[in-house]
């Protein structure tokens, strides 16, 4: 079954630290676009920044990726694709940077999300979770 994912699923570090959390399509066919929201402690946890993944790039062609973050609430709106010609397979939509702010263990959850194949159907998939670990 298609899935949205964060790789790795599990991280541990330290204060002060960066965090690198990749958000990864798997196994979806003919795909237009991602969109949804992600979910982090935000006493645990900072935003850093974005960085466009492969997955929608592969052949060369434009893709977007949009992030609005919102840091007091933890939240992060998320969107990405291209009309061009959808794409099908495994890859990263996004590399996600966090800053560890203090100790704690913070999930990184995918709270909803939608994935669009040919002609605008919703395709089905399963969410996977992320663990940060901060000593």
């Amino acid at each position: 079954m298609p899935a949205l994912t964060l790789r790795p699923a599990e991280l541990s570090g330290y204060a002060g630290q960066e965090f690198r959390v990749d958000l990864v399509a798997d196994n979806v066919r003919d795909v237009y676009e991602a969109t949804g929201m992600l979910a982090y402690d935000h006493t645990v946890l900072e935003f850093r920044k974005a960085e466009k993944g492969e997955f929608f790039q592969e052949d060369g062609r434009p893709a977007s990726l949009t992030i609005e973050a919102n840091p007091g609430a933890g939240r992060l709106q998320f969107s990405f694709g291209r009309r061009a010609k959808p794409v099908s397979g495994t890859g990263v939509l996004a590399s996600l940077v966090f800053r560890a702010k203090q100790p704690g263990v913070s999930k990184v959850e995918i709270m909803s999300a939608r994935i669009l194949g040919a002609e605008d159907e919703q395709v089905a998939f399963s969410k996977g979770p992320g663990l940060i670990r901060v000593r």
